[in-house]
């Protein structure tokens, strides 16, 4: 038994949650801790059998997410050791020494989030995301940068970088550093590695049991969470935050099983990079295949229509 007398997670939940109980389907409700209410409305996934273990969602006030970002806020930043041991563990074998040496990687408190919690997404949902897609990826908006953020988990579901990008799309996709938040919130040793990461990576980890298609590659967050979102239920879709695939990435996407289709934006450049993207992958021993065209008036993924995108897997691959 621990140091607080929590057994598992659950133990967590019951101690801290008002009016917790244990409902139907492996799913247990309480009042939120996120927002003030006298009956229940927040719903946890308490089945250890479940890919979406600790799972959670409040209809009352739309806040949603997985087990650590709840335990911390039951137990505490400064309980870390405690959360790490009560989460479930999604591992991939570790990479060969031999042949590739990994910079060390820092994750951010999650307190961090915090900072761009609270502000309107309805650019976003003009677009055509749905909240839920929004609500799944944690997206945020800087309020004094008037950027949307985009925060980065690695496979084990740790927060290790955020990412920002201006409504307009001008500039591109760029990191935080350690600059960019409240001093002394952030390790000042702390450095963003892209290339050791892919995008959406933790979500897909939890679905691979429940999703038999290939993989889908594109570049940028806004076309993983499209492609996701309209073709979720029938791939497996990350990205590599640029059109220059790693070492690192490589491998974590030989680790999936599946065949890659790499779906990059429409341009001559990016096309030459998806068609390396795939030959470094099949150098690898992994069936990839790079989708050379789609609809032409269209720059990229996220600007197809859900029955273009459709059109544009190769569902016979």
């Amino acid at each position: 038994m621990s140091f607080f007398g929590y057994l598992g997670a659950e133990d967590v939940l019951r101690d801290r949650l008002v009016k917790y109980q244990r409902v139907s389907g492996g799913q247990a409700q309480a009042c939120c801790p996120f927002h003030h209410e006298r009956n229940p409305s927040f719903r946890v996934n308490v089945d250890s059998g479940s890919p979406h273990y600790l799972r959670w969602d409040c209809k009352g006030c739309g806040e949603r997410g997985w087990g650590r970002k709840l335990l911390f806020h039951l137990l505490g930043e400064q309980q870390k050791d405690l959360v790490d041991g009560l989460l479930p563990k999604y591992e991939l074998p570790p990479a060969s020494p031999l042949h590739l040496v990994h910079r060390e990687q820092m994750a951010l408190p999650e307190a961090v989030l915090e900072l761009f919690r609270g502000w309107t997404l309805d650019g976003l949902l003009e677009m055509g995301f749905s909240q839920e897609t929004l609500n799944l990826y944690e997206v945020g908006y800087d309020h004094w940068l008037k950027a949307w953020t985009y925060p980065m988990r690695d496979q084990d579901g740790r927060l290790v970088g955020i990412y920002r990008r201006m409504p307009n799309g001008d500039p591109k996709y760029l990191p935080y550093g350690v600059r960019d938040f409240p001093e002394g919130l952030v390790h000042p040793d702390y450095a963003f590695h892209k290339s050791q990461h892919l995008y959406g990576l933790h979500l897909e980890l939890q679905r691979t049991r429940d999703v038999r298609g290939p993989v889908v590659l594109v570049e940028g967050q806004k076309a993983c969470m499209w492609t996701r979102q309209h073709l979720g239920y029938r791939v497996l879709v990350v990205a590599d935050l640029g059109t220059s695939l790693g070492q690192r990435q490589a491998e974590l996407l030989g680790w999936l099983g599946r065949m890659v289709l790499v779906l990059y934006d429409n341009q001559p450049r990016a096309q030459r990079q998806a068609q390396s993207a795939a030959e470094q992958l099949r150098s690898r021993g992994v069936l990839a295949k790079a989708i050379h065209t789609y609809a032409a008036d269209v720059p990229q993924p996220d600007d197809l229509t859900p029955e273009q995108l459709e059109e544009t897997i190769p569902w016979d691959s």
